[in-house]
């Protein structure tokens, strides 16, 4: 797929991937910082208005950016209509946020949830505004301003706005209004940057393919939602919202790297694999090469961070979330099953299947929900979390094998994308294993404990790759060269080279 849409792909990629880096950075620096402050509780607040609003915005956005993305010109009597219908439906859902607020708060036995969530309402609205632009950007594999807004919005908001405010004494609201701050931020920064018609359109004759695609695309984003945030729903519903503070938390130093990864990355992968939907070929090459660098560079990272999760919860954390290692380490090992689906995605609808995803994931559903309420009555965090791990490796081979079969690869090719990172996989978390156990039965305190764990496991990582790099898949072999020679040449560039062979 690389060869056939050129640099431009390469370069989304590239800027994607270091958006990326800097925002997990960024995020996961601003929360432990919060998490210190806040504790568990007000957290948990916080992020059962999240579960409330990123439930809202799927209706609010009704899947028409991905409508607008997949037109082959985008016409402006079709941009004014998306934007249109953003701007009425994320307003009737703000509306409505807001006088059900104090219902959904006596639904989840808290009072203080009323305020949370009506002010959580007013980001439907101002997301919308730049809901329409970002969709121009991404749809152009013009990923640069985007990223920089996300990652500087992210600072901004958490750093100068969220952490201020948590020391002041403003507890959950804190951030509340951090959250708001950033999407305000992206929001018009996006339009600034891809100015639009705004005026009012309601129909068209394209609009009926915009709406179905978009109707396919809710259907699949509710499904997601209800796969990747309904646990935090009911462990807070049945738990309280301490549990779901410690549950959130600790399972969001992995989920957002990896949400952040996906939410980066997969519009790149998407608007590629759609520039390249008739070429089967190009397909099969794009989906190997990036489940290969999941693989290789994804799960031996969180292998480790499984292994090692007491370590690094104590070190980020604090005594205020001792425990929450319970929910890490299951938590740690499904981010290479959500990323592996998320990517898989966007081939499967460039592949012409679009409804293949919710169609295979609707009996899930029901089975995902019931599951996570039975987890969750056991009142066990440790089980919600290994019962969830599982439910997302069902669910993604699942989509992988849909995926494989739609752009007719067999098993034994995916046996050879996978071999190199199962191996790299277990000598990382073998040597996070023995680290960790030498380094705590010599007494060490945690902070240089866990620099040492790190050290040693990327040691084991590099090496790992290194013995391994003849065997690469040749998809993987030609990305990984391709990004090489993107590096900025020098000493940086060779030892990329000398570790992968490229």
């Amino acid at each position: 797929m690389l060869d056939d849409i050129g640099n431009r792909s390469i370069s989304a990629f590239l800027w994607g991937a270091g958006g990326t880096v800097l925002r997990i950075c960024i995020q996961v620096i601003s929360q432990i910082i919060l998490a210190r402050i806040l504790g568990p509780e007000q957290f948990g607040l916080f992020a059962t208005g999240l579960v409330v609003i990123f439930f809202a915005n799927l209706f609010a956005d009704a899947g028409l950016a991905y409508g607008l993305i997949r037109r082959p010109v985008a016409r402006e009597s079709e941009i004014r209509f998306v934007f249109t219908w953003h701007i009425l439906i994320s307003g009737a859902v703000a509306l409505l946020l807001i006088w059900l607020a104090p219902r959904i708060a006596a639904a989840f036995g808290d009072a203080r949830l009323a305020n949370i969530v009506g002010w959580l309402a007013l980001s439907s609205v101002i997301t919308a505004i730049g809901a329409t632009a970002t969709s121009l950007l991404r749809r152009n594999l013009e990923f640069r301003i985007y990223n920089l807004a996300v990652v500087a919005s992210y600072g901004i908001a958490f750093l100068c706005v969220g952490i201020p405010l948590a020391l002041a004494g403003f507890a959950a609201m804190s951030l509340v209004a951090a959250f708001l701050t950033q999407a305000f931020i992206v929001s018009a920064v996006m339009y600034a940057t891809a100015r639009h018609a705004v005026r009012p359109l309601l129909w068209h004759p394209e609009a009926a393919e915009i709406v179905g695609f978009g109707a396919t695309v809710f259907i699949t984003n509710l499904i997601n939602w209800i796969m990747s945030s309904l646990d935090r729903a009911i462990v807070s519903a049945v738990l309280g919202a301490t549990s779901v503070g410690l549950y959130n938390t600790i399972a969001n130093l992995v989920n957002v790297p990896a949400q952040s990864a996906l939410a980066t990355l997969q519009p790149v992968f998407y608007a590629a694999s759609s520039r390249v939907q008739d070429n089967a070929e190009s397909l099969r090459s794009g989906l190997k090469a990036m489940l290969g660098a999941v693989a290789l560079f994804v799960t031996p990272v969180f292998a480790a961070v499984a292994v090692a999760a007491h370590t690094v919860v104590i070190t980020f954390l604090g005594a205020k979330w001792i425990g929450g290692d319970a929910v890490l380490s299951p938590m740690a090992l499904a981010v290479p099953a959500i990323l592996m689906m998320g990517l898989s995605t966007p081939v499967l609808w460039a592949a012409g299947y679009p409804r293949r995803e919710y169609q295979v994931q609707i009996p899930m559903t029901l089975l995902w929900i019931a599951i996570c309420y039975a987890a969750a009555k056991s009142g066990s965090l440790s089980i919600v979390g290994w019962t969830v791990a599982g439910l997302f490796y069902i669910r993604a081979i699942s989509i992988v094998y849909f995926t494989i079969v739609a752009v007719e690869l067999h098993a034994k090719d995916m046996l050879a994308v996978f071999a190199p990172g199962v191996v790299v996989s277990a000598l990382t978390a073998a040597t996070a294993y023995v680290a960790d156990q030498a380094l705590g039965g010599a007494g060490l305190a945690e902070l240089p404990r866990l620099v040492l764990i790190i050290a040693a496991c990327g040691v084991a990582m590099l090496g790992g790759i290194a013995l391994i790099r003849n065997r690469l898949p040749r998809d993987l072999k030609a990305l990984l060269s391709r990004l090489g020679m993107r590096l900025p040449s020098g000493a940086l560039r060779t030892a990329y080279a000398r570790v992968l062979g490229t």
